[in-house]
């Protein structure tokens, strides 16, 4: 053996790092074999590697030149993908609540081990009020409006006799808009009307009073544009004491969202109240 206080250790001027390209010093100063390496991959694919997940249901993912793919041994299997991922950008994956998610600085991403697909994040729905009268007065504010969708759902107590429902938002979009009224799901064009440019929710027949609070539950849609790019955009996240905090978006560098708190659980909710600088 060789002793740590000999004046014949090699000194960090000298082998290995002149000539010995196999050797190195370990923390005592004595030689070593250098560790070797070995491709893992027989076959080359194209372009850089853009992000790697190692360790995701003991299986390592990783992004090249926009596609996404599980490493097997000695080659990939490409995950078919919904999303037309960066063939650029770096890609940043992260997981969350036992499912892992894709930051591709254009794209907000997650993996469907079920259908083993790539897939765009579905935002949450926010109850964002509740306890409102049709004419929409005696409004409670609960949940805050969701940044990386159009989607929110307001809570009304019906009174037997109004069949038109004001909604907090006038100028909705375009999706179909439903209602949950005593537990009975209602369609647009099959059974409600809406005035969109008014926010107004009509139904055919009058919803009846119930016992429960918030026996009508309504699902409409309003765009705020500029709001799923902040969050579509970013290009990093960690989780923290339990919520998801997403950044990196070159666009506002100094700006970081924290997700909300909702029944699914999951990273589809990032509230407009919690956007800090």
């Amino acid at each position: 053996g060789i002793s740590l206080d000999e004046e014949t250790l090699i000194d960090l001027s000298q082998s290995p790092y002149d000539g010995l390209l196999n050797m190195c010093l370990d923390n005592g100063g004595t030689l070593g074999k250098r560790q070797g390496q070995e491709y893992i991959l027989s076959n080359d694919l194209e372009g850089h590697i853009q992000g790697v997940y190692s360790g995701y249901q003991g299986t390592v993912y990783f992004v090249c030149k926009g596609k996404f793919y599980k490493l097997l041994i000695n080659s990939a299997e490409e995950i078919p993908s919904e999303v037309g991922l960066s063939q650029i950008n770096d890609v940043s994956m992260f997981m969350y609540n036992s499912t892992l998610y894709i930051l591709d600085g254009e794209n907000y991403c997650y993996l469907d081990t079920k259908e083993n697909k790539v897939k765009k994040v579905i935002p949450y729905n926010p109850l964002i009020t509740i306890n409102k009268k049709p004419d929409g007065s005696d409004t409670t504010v609960n949940e805050s409006f969701n940044l990386l969708g159009n989607g929110f759902r307001e809570g009304f107590n019906a009174d037997g006799t109004s069949t038109t429902y004001h909604l907090s938002y006038d100028n909705l979009s375009n999706e179909k808009v439903s209602a949950n009224v005593n537990g009975t799901i209602i369609n647009e064009g099959n059974g409600l009307t809406v005035d969109r440019v008014k926010g107004t929710v009509t139904f055919s027949t009058a919803p009846s009073k119930s016992s429960e609070p918030n026996n009508v539950e309504i699902t409409a849609y309003k765009v705020f544009v500029g709001n799923k790019e902040l969050i579509n955009n970013c290009s990093f996240a960690i989780e923290f004491s339990n919520r998801l905090f997403i950044s990196g978006n070159k666009n506002y560098p100094n700006k970081y969202f924290a997700g909300g708190l909702s029944d699914k659980n999951d990273g589809s909710y990032f509230p407009t109240k919690y956007t800090y600088q």
